[in-house]
């Protein structure tokens, strides 16, 4: 596991003799928490400070000499899957929302008399109390599998992530 904790001295953004991996590390500490959170919380707000990193490398990258624009190339990587993981979770917490707007049906195939007695009045009451709870359960359920599912995407997608960076950093240092 790559731990990203390097420290970005304030100067780096100003500096274009930085290396691309300053301001992939700076990145990173500062959103990839939000981009890989659990679906409960809202998540990344900054795409467009993501698009302006990837901006800045291509730009970069037209001005390097040959030898330096593999770099540039691999930090431009990192963006990619920065992006891609954003957006794969942003369609996880949709998809979330909209199973949790839709529930179970509870009284489908329920048979109700037209003029029932208070008994039959209490039954169904105690039915459809029971059937109410039941969806909820099922609701809960199915909430709980995405989050799970999301979780363990999340550390793959980390994974993923931090195995660019790592390649970025090597030809760097090549």
């Amino acid at each position: 596991m790559v731990l990203l904790s390097l420290t970005v001295p304030s100067h780096a953004k100003d500096n274009p003799q930085q290396p691309p991996s300053v301001a992939l590390s700076a990145f990173l500490q500062r959103q990839m928490g939000a981009i890989l959170q659990p679906l409960k919380h809202t998540g990344f707000h900054r795409p467009q400070e993501l698009i302006d990193l990837k901006q800045g490398f291509a730009d970069a990258m037209v001005q390097a000499p040959q030898a330096k624009k593999p770099v540039y190339q691999a930090a431009m990587q990192v963006c990619d899957a920065l992006a891609e993981a954003a957006d794969e979770r942003a369609k996880a917490r949709a998809n979330r929302e909209a199973s949790r707007a839709v529930h179970a049906g509870t009284n489908l195939g329920a048979s109700h008399k037209i003029d029932p007695s208070w008994r039959e009045l209490e039954r169904e009451k105690r039915e459809q109390k029971k059937l109410n709870a039941e969806a909820k359960e099922n609701d809960a359920f199915f909430t709980a599998a995405q989050e799970s599912e999301w979780k363990n995407r999340a550390v793959q997608l980390r994974a993923g992530i931090e195995r660019l960076y790592e390649r970025e950093r090597e030809i760097e240092r090549e």
